[in-house]
């Protein structure tokens, strides 16, 4: 009799244990997510900008890099004077990379400039525009 008891018991016990272990399983899985959330979020950089995929990214000014190729540039729009100074680069990210440039011609007028990098199609600048204050 206590042996049956003692059995009954056991398999009780057993059932218990089990349930409570696949609720555990299933608690795991989601605390397993939980940090590693949590690792994913306090990875990201901190900016105070924040994250802007796509916008215009302000560049160090090299003239000696970009003043040939923008004066080659107005000279193909038939544009008046030559670049004197380049006073802003910015880059933007889109089919290829987005130069735009704002500068002082020889003729005192401050203009801007850009055109896409695209290696892969040409060597030479597309869709360049060029629009400058009056």
């Amino acid at each position: 009799m206590y042996g049956q008891v003692w059995s009954a018991w056991h398999w009780v016990g057993t059932f218990v244990w089990r349930k409570d272990y696949l609720l555990f399983r299933k608690m795991y899985k989601v605390l397993v997510l939980a940090v590693a959330l949590v690792v994913c979020v306090s990875a990201a950089p901190a900016d105070d900008k924040g994250i802007c995929a796509g916008c215009p990214e302000e560049q160090v000014v090299n003239e000696a890099d970009y003043l040939p190729k923008l004066n080659a540039i107005r000279a193909q729009q038939n544009s008046e004077g030559s670049v004197k100074k380049i006073i802003s680069h910015h880059t933007q990210v889109v089919a290829g990379t987005k130069h735009i440039f704002r500068y002082e011609t020889t003729t005192g007028k401050t203009c801007t400039l850009s055109y896409v990098e695209q290696p892969w199609l040409s060597k030479e600048p597309q869709y360049p525009k060029d629009v400058c204050d009056s």
